[in-house]
């Protein structure tokens, strides 16, 4: 298959999946979006919803206040016009008496049922005449010696009454009797109602709180509906057996703790088998608070409109998402097609030019004038094989220098009678400035030396390899003598006419037959030499300044030790010292005096390796950043 065709399917691919990947992305996200905007409407609406029926009920419950003060003051004034009457006249007529009544009722005469008055001398007093029940004449006649205001809630002839009664004093104090006003409670009602949506589904009560019978489901005296639904109720079925009905497979649990706080409030609890809310105000035993019972579904229903608005809202933006995805789909494949062809010509050529190149032709060539990012691309590529050439020649002089490096350094340790030696050199780049070497002198004793050029790559090496070779002829010619040694390096390294090449360097000349140890130390350290006898660990401090530094410098005298069974010279450089962790740490001189602490008992190959491993572990990922050079003489 052509490129062309692959670049096609490729444009179809990368904008198609998306499309189909957002487009259910999308979906999702409008379903979980509709979802949560539905969620927080409900309850949004709900709580605004209960919040407003909760200052209804609040409302209607300050009218019942309202109502009871008005009564209270009606009742309050009978008895005060009554009284008066009494203290002008011993014994009054039933046309004072009936004057009294009048006067109370002027205010709002609808609310009135009747007046009465009985006195203890035989008096009695009713408005209008022949009103009474037999029952309330005779509940009349026990209370004529009342206390105090009494009240009696009752249901006549479907409608709720209030009868207060109010005791009656002479002047000088005793009671003289009782008077009383019946009220019609359903009068003040008229106004109240329920506003839309609710005013069809709502059932509101006037209730009392009754904590001493268990006759009924819920501890409710259900005096009063104000609002009837459209069926209709049964007469020989009261209010009370309706609502009991109605709420019989309910548990009375949340009712009760709801109403024992006697607060307002509202619960959710089953009604006539449906969930409904439960709005009611001050809970009282004595005086009749309003019961608010509405369907859930219909306090729900504004947050169902508004859920359905947004699922039409919502349909109708994927539907315009779904269009405009095909509409994008459609330009991708005239576009693709077009440009599959410009796009592929000089594609061609950078492939044919990159053969070339890897053929080693870096004269490669490729001509491409596109006036776009593909031009810049060919110039960018008709740059590379120059740098090719170029880096293909470096990598062969430092192939070639690490050749000549490691033909300098030694290939193994030699085996000196009495001791065991090792070195070990690991370069950071290809080659490195670090050196190292055994070499054995004209009167069988033993050379050992390991140095530091500053830095390291090319420059390094090449002063290190010159360094290697001086010394090799000079120690092969018979000096012996480190002092002098020393010197002819530091006049070399001053006579190339660069201040910054220097080198710090370890040389000590080993006499195995009498185990002594000639020593001098340019600026390299630090050098331990281990004593196995003490256990303890000698630090043998740099003689002079490094070599290249300054042109007379007095490189004497040299230093002499006599190494015993055991004892360990440790010789390393400072990529070892100075190597780094990742927190910036850097390895230094405790962790060697651990390592020999701890492996004296080795040999210097497995000296030299553990100290390798500690450096390893303990930079981790961090790279290496200069060369690390270690010798190990152990005597046996």
């Amino acid at each position: 298959m052509r490129f062309r065709h692959k670049l096609l399917l490729l444009l179809l691919g990368v904008s198609l999946v998306p499309l189909l990947l957002n487009g259910a992305l999308y979906q999702t996200t409008l379903r979980k979006i509709s979802d949560k905007l539905t969620i927080e409407t409900r309850d949004t609406l709900q709580e605004h919803a209960i919040e407003q029926l909760q200052s209804l009920v609040h409302y209607q419950s300050l009218l019942l206040h309202r109502d009871r003060a008005f009564i209270l003051q009606a009742v309050s004034a009978q008895t005060r016009e009554i009284e008066d009457i009494l203290a002008q006249r011993n014994i009054p007529t039933d046309s004072d008496l009936t004057s009294a009544y009048l006067s109370t009722q002027q205010a709002n005469p609808e609310y009135f049922i009747w007046h009465a008055t009985f006195l203890n001398s035989g008096l009695e007093s009713v408005f209008p005449p022949k009103v009474l029940t037999p029952a309330q004449k005779i509940d009349l006649e026990t209370k004529q010696q009342l206390q105090n205001i009494n009240w009696q809630l009752k249901i006549v002839n479907a409608r709720l009454q209030i009868t207060v009664y109010s005791p009656v004093h002479l002047p000088d104090g005793t009671i003289a009797g009782i008077t009383a006003i019946n009220f019609d409670q359903q009068q003040f009602f008229k106004g109240w109602q329920l506003p839309q949506p609710w005013d069809e589904y709502g059932r509101l009560f006037v209730v009392t709180h009754d904590t001493e019978t268990s006759a009924h489901p819920l501890p409710l005296n259900i005096h009063l509906e104000i609002f009837n639904q459209k069926t209709q109720q049964k007469k020989d079925i009261t209010l009370q057996q309706m609502f009991d009905a109605a709420v019989a497979n309910s548990a009375p649990e949340k009712f009760i703790q709801a109403f024992e706080r006697k607060t307002a409030g509202f619960f959710t609890l089953e009604f006539n088998g449906k969930e409904s809310t439960w709005i009611y105000a001050g809970v009282s035993k004595t005086e009749p608070f309003p019961l608010l019972i509405i369907p859930n579904s219909q306090i729900n229903l504004p947050a169902n409109h508004a859920a359905a608005f947004v699922e039409e809202q919502f349909t109708g933006a994927l539907k315009k998402t779904a269009l405009l995805s095909f509409v994008v789909l459609l330009c991708v494949i005239i576009i693709g097609m077009l440009r599959a062809r410009a796009v592929t010509r000089p594609i061609a050529a950078l492939v044919q030019a990159a053969k070339r190149l890897a053929d080693e032709d870096f004269t490669t060539k490729v001509v491409i004038n596109s006036k776009d990012e593909f031009e810049e691309l060919g110039r960018a590529f008709n740059s590379i094989g120059p740098h090719l050439k170029e880096r293909q020649e470096i990598k062969q002089a430092l192939s070639a220098a690490k050749e000549i490096q490691q033909l300098i350094l030694p290939e193994t340790a030699p085996s000196i009678k009495g001791f065991d030696l090792w070195g070990r050199l690991d370069y950071c780049d290809e080659i490195g400035g670090d050196y190292y070497d055994f070499i054995e002198t004209t009167t069988g004793k033993w050379c050992l030396l390991i140095g530091d050029v500053i830095g390291h790559g090319v420059g390094a090496a090449l002063l290190m390899t010159s360094v290697a070779g001086i010394l090799q002829a000079t120690i092969a010619n018979g000096e012996e003598d480190l002092g002098e040694l020393f010197t002819r390096l530091n006049t070399f390294l001053n006579s190339n006419g660069e201040d910054t090449r220097f080198m710090t360097l370890f040389a000590a000349r080993l006499d195995p037959s009498t185990h002594s140890l000639h020593w001098l130390s340019a600026g390299h350290g630090p050098v331990y030499l281990y004593r196995a006898e003490s256990k303890s660990v000698v630090d043998l401090p740099p003689t002079t300044i490094p070599l290249g530094i300054l042109d007379a410098v007095d490189f004497k005298p040299v230093h002499q030790e006599t190494m015993q069974r055991g004892d360990i010279l440790f010789i390393g450089t400072d990529g070892i010292w100075e190597a780094t962790n990742s927190a910036g740490e850097m390895f230094g001189s405790n962790h060697v005096l651990h390592i020999l602490h701890n492996a004296a008992e080795d040999t210097a190959a497995e000296i030299a390796a553990k100290t390798f491993q500690a450096v390893d572990e303990f930079c981790g990922m961090s790279p290496q950043t200069d060369d690390r050079t270690l010798v190990v003489l152990k005597a046996d």
